[in-house]
């Protein structure tokens, strides 16, 4: 039985999944993306859509839940929005270590697939 090699191997490694928000922050402005800032990695997909948030050029922070927000970032964040989409960018590495972007799924379970599918190389 001949086996086919991975079409989709490219040398790419490390594969790395970051949560990404797609907000909406003016009528005329076009939208951002933007990661979800580590102390709020634990809310869940459904609870960032249509949220209001506030963000800088590194993070977002969404405020929801009435939580209250550090000062330090408050501060941080200049511009106020409401997140549109969540998207899970899957990120790797080439054969000369420099950063990859790979692509964009709508599910942590559908980005973890592609890491799986593309980790492994026949």
């Amino acid at each position: 039985m001949n086996i086919l090699p991975n079409l989709f191997a490219r040398g790419f490694g490390k594969f790395r999944i970051t949560k990404q928000l797609v907000i909406s922050h003016g009528d005329y402005c076009p939208p951002v993306v933007r990661p979800l800032h580590n102390s709020q990695e634990y809310l869940d997909d459904a609870e960032l859509l249509d949220a209001p948030c506030i963000f800088c050029d590194d993070f977002v922070v969404v405020t929801v839940k009435a939580e209250r927000i550090r000062e330090g970032l408050r501060s941080q964040c200049t511009t106020a929005g409401k997140v549109w989409l969540v998207v899970y960018e899957v990120t790797g590495t080439d054969l000369e270590g420099h950063p990859v972007h790979t692509s964009n799924l709508y599910s942590r379970q559908d980005a973890e697939d592609i890491v799986r599918s593309r980790s492994n190389t026949f």
